[in-house]
């Protein structure tokens, strides 16, 4: 939902006190998802608040250490005493989201085995600027690979050349991503979904800890992150004027990635 009063934000809210829960667990509060969940209507609340903003129905233990943060989401079940299996998240997509997701790509014209980038992120400072990753774009499709992007809406930047999924139907995002060749964005939550389909993702980190949001195989998957001395772990802002972090990384160093992970197993 990432971290602005969005429609879309708004969407979710009145969707979620329409069905009346009994009980709501958010495994991993951000700032806004802790509020929808309090506002939620539900009887009961479960909010991971690592943040510190606000509480539900159940203390959860914080991390004593910096962890990957599905680890450390996963403390809430530990606190509910609810048995889990430690592993990377597998989205299993069902024969009906399969069909429907074939449907939906038939319908917009979109190839099985395309390259989807996904140009937003939940706040300014993890987003790189959309013109590098329309350059990008542009590079891969001279490649001759289909290109085409999800997005938060119809940007006319993007529109005049690619394709542009505009979608708020997560299972129905996940059954198009997992037909795809790459995913490649920004660190946010819909690069997790993509990971967790089994396609390679490219994710340009800017603020964030690689160690902390990024535990997927080097060997089919890339995060690409610079070092600058303002950082250090992970310093975590959401807003930021310099964003040097994201700046000195251009279209081509990401290309280059691309290309060294499909263009090498393909020679």
């Amino acid at each position: 939902t990432g971290y602005r009063k969005t429609p879309f934000t708004l969407r979710i809210l009145h969707n979620i006190r329409n069905k009346k829960y009994d009980l709501i667990i958010n495994l991993h509060s951000s700032a806004t998802s802790e509020w929808l969940t309090k506002f939620s209507a539900a009887k009961s609340k479960i909010i991971h608040n690592h943040n510190g903003l606000l509480k539900g129905d159940l203390e959860i233990p914080k991390a004593a250490e910096r962890i990957y943060g599905h680890w450390r989401d996963l403390l809430v079940l530990e606190a509910m005493d609810i048995p889990y299996v430690k592993k990377l998240p597998v989205i299993s997509i069902s024969e009906v989201q399969k069909r429907l997701s074939y449907d939906f790509l038939q319908i917009n014209n979109i190839k099985k085995g395309t390259v989807f980038i996904a140009p937003f992120a939940s706040c300014d400072s993890k987003t790189w600027e959309l013109k590098k990753f329309i350059e990008l774009a542009d590079q891969i499709s001279e490649a001759e690979y289909n290109v085409a992007f999800i997005a938060e809406d119809k940007n006319q930047e993007i529109t005049g050349k690619y394709k542009v999924i505009v979608s708020d139907n997560l299972p129905l995002l996940a059954g198009v991503i997992s037909s795809g060749k790459c995913y490649i964005g920004n660190d946010t939550g819909i690069a997790h979904i993509a990971s967790a389909t089994g396609i390679p993702v490219i994710i340009i980190f800017g603020p964030s800890s690689v160690d902390e949001w990024f535990p997927y195989s080097s060997s089919r998957n890339k995060a690409i992150q610079i070092d600058v001395s303002c950082r250090g772990e992970g310093c975590g802002k959401r807003e930021c004027i310099d964003k040097a972090c994201l700046n000195e990384i251009d279209a081509n160093r990401v290309f280059n990635e691309f290309l060294g992970m499909f263009e090498q197993s393909n020679g």
